[in-house]
C-alpha cells in the first residue's frame, strides 16, 4: 500500500512537471490589393554607346614629333592644332620649289617670247620652218616645266601642312600613345584617337515582334528611322539612374540576324553634361505610345523560385496566404506588370513576405491601397 501511494505521488509530481508548448502565434503581415492602370508597353534591352565620329589621328609625313599642344581628355574645337612633326626639312623643300618654280617662269618668258618673234617672222617668211617648229617646242616645253614646277610646290606645302596635326571636328581627346621626340610616319601606331561626343549612338537589337509592330505604325513612304515618334526610347546607366535626356529612333538595320531573330536598331542621344562615353554599356528602355489597362503588383511582393515567379495570395474566407503563379512583362516605376495570374482586386502579401507559411493562417496589420 506504501508503495502504491509513492508510486501514486511520482506521476502526479512528473505530471505536473510537464510544461505545454506554447501555440505560436500567426505572422503578421501587410496586404495590398493588385491594381489596374493604364500605362505604355516598356522593353529594355542592353545597349552600346558609341561617339557620334571617331578619328584615329595619325602622321602623314616623317619626322620627329616635336609638339603636342593639348591635355589627355581636353575638348577641342575644329582645327585646334593638336601636333607638330619637325617642319625644318619641309620648309627647306618649299623653298626648293618655289626657286625652281620662279626658275620656271622664268624660262617659260623667255620661251614666249622668242615665240612671238619667231612667229612674226615666220609670217613674213623671215625665218625658216625649223627655226620656228624650235621655238614652238620651247615654249610648250617651258609650259610643261611650269606646270611641273606648280605641281612639286603644291606638293612641298601639302607635306608641310601635314606636319601639323588638326582636330578634324568639335570633340574630346583620347590618350597620346607616342611620346614627344619620337621619330614618326605613316606607318606608325595612331598618335591619339578623338571622338565628337556632343551626340552619342546608342545601338541595341529588339526582337522581330516589336519591329512588326513598329513598323506597322509608319505611315506609307516613310523611310527607316521616320515616324518612329512612338517610341520613346530612355537611358539607365551603369549606377541605375536614368539619363536626363530622351532619344530619338534614327536607325533600323536592313536585315533580321537569323541566329538570334532580332535586328539591329540605333538611337541617338544629346550629351551635353558629358556623361556618355564611347564604349559604354547600358540598358535602354523602349516606351511605345500604346497605353491600356494593366494589372500592377509592388515589385517587392514577388518572388522566384525554379518553378518560376509567384506571389502569396490573401484568402480571406480561410485566413491564408496561398502561393499563385504569375507572368510578368517589365516593370514600371515600382511595380510589376502582371500579364497571368491575378485579377483586379485581389490581395496579396506586400510585407512580412519571409514570415509567411502558404496555407498558414495570417494576421492583418493593416490594408494599403495602391496608387
Amino acid at each position: 500500500m506504501k508503495k502504491l501511494c509513492i508510486i501514486v505521488v511520482f506521476i502526479f509530481m512528473a505530471s505536473c512537471g510537464k510544461k505545454q508548448r506554447p501555440k505560436m502565434p500567426e505572422p503578421v503581415v501587410k496586404i495590398g490589393p493588385v491594381i489596374e492602370k493604364s500605362i505604355a508597353s516598356v522593353k529594355e534591352h542592353v545597349a552600346r554607346i558609341y561617339a557620334d565620329r571617331t578619328v584615329a589621328l595619325k602622321a602623314r609625313v616623317e619626322g620627329v614629333l616635336e609638339k603636342k599642344l593639348f591635355s589627355d581628355g581636353q575638348m577641342v574645337k575644329k582645327d585646334a592644332l593638336l601636333f607638330v612633326i619637325e617642319q625644318d626639312s619641309y620648309l627647306a623643300k618649299v623653298k626648293q620649289a618655289e626657286a625652281k618654280k620662279d626658275a620656271s617662269v622664268a624660262k617659260r618668258e623667255l620661251a614666249n617670247s622668242v615665240f612671238k618673234r619667231m612667229s612674226r617672222l615666220y609670217k613674213k617668211k623671215a625665218v625658216s620652218t625649223q627655226d620656228f617648229d624650235k621655238a614652238t617646242s620651247d615654249f610648250s616645253m617651258a609650259e610643261a616645266d611650269l606646270k611641273a614646277a606648280d605641281a612639286s610646290l603644291d606638293e612641298a606645302k601639302l607635306m608641310l601642312k601635314w606636319t601639323e596635326i588638326r582636330a578634324p571636328f568639335d570633340g574630346r581627346t583620347g590618350v597620346s600613345n607616342i611620346s614627344l621626340g619620337n621619330l614618326v610616319n605613316p606607318a606608325s601606331d595612331t598618335l591619339m584617337t578623338l571622338a565628337k561626343t556632343d551626340l552619342m549612338k546608342v545601338e541595341f537589337s529588339v526582337n522581330e515582334k516589336i519591329l512588326v509592330t513598329a513598323l506597322q505604325k509608319r505611315k506609307p513612304g516613310q523611310k527607316d528611322g521616320e515616324g518612329l515618334e512612338h517610341i520613346m526610347p530612355e537611358l539607365t546607366l551603369a549606377n541605375g539612374t536614368v539619363y536626363p535626356h530622351k532619344g530619338k529612333i534614327t536607325f533600323w538595320d536592313n536585315r533580321i540576324n537569323p541566329a538570334t531573330g532580332t535586328m539591329k536598331l540605333r538611337a541617338v542621344f544629346a550629351n551635353p553634361e558629358d556623361l556618355l562615353r564611347d564604349g559604354m554599356y547600358s540598358r535602354i528602355r523602349l516606351t511605345f505610345d500604346d497605353a491600356e489597362e494593366r494589372l500592377l503588383v509592388p515589385q517587392a511582393s514577388i518572388q522566384k523560385d525554379q518553378g518560376g515567379a509567384y506571389v502569396l495570395v490573401y484568402e480571406e474566407a480561410s485566413g491564408t496566404a496561398v502561393m499563385r503563379r504569375i507572368e510578368t512583362s517589365g516593370n514600371h516605376d515600382v511595380w510589376t506588370i502582371v500579364t497571368k495570374g491575378l485579377k483586379k482586386g485581389e490581395k496579396i502579401v506586400i510585407q512580412g513576405l519571409q514570415k509567411v507559411i502558404p496555407g498558414k493562417k495570417i494576421k492583418i496589420e493593416q490594408a494599403s491601397g495602391g496608387k
